[in-house]
C-alpha cells in the first residue's frame, strides 16, 4: 500500500532542482567515471 506524501511549493521546487542537478551534472560525471574505469580494465 502506497503512502500519499504532500509537499509545499518550496519543497517541491527543491526536489525538482535536485532531480535536474542529478540528471544534468551528476549522472554524466558518474557515466564518465565508469567509462574511465572500464577503459582501465
Amino acid at each position: 500500500m502506497s503512502k500519499i506524501k504532500y509537499y509545499s511549493e518550496e519543497g517541491l521546487e527543491k526536489l525538482k532542482q535536485e532531480l535536474q542537478n542529478l540528471i544534468a551534472i551528476d549522472r554524466p560525471a558518474i557515466s564518465a567515471a565508469i567509462g574511465e574505469a572500464r577503459d582501465k580494465g
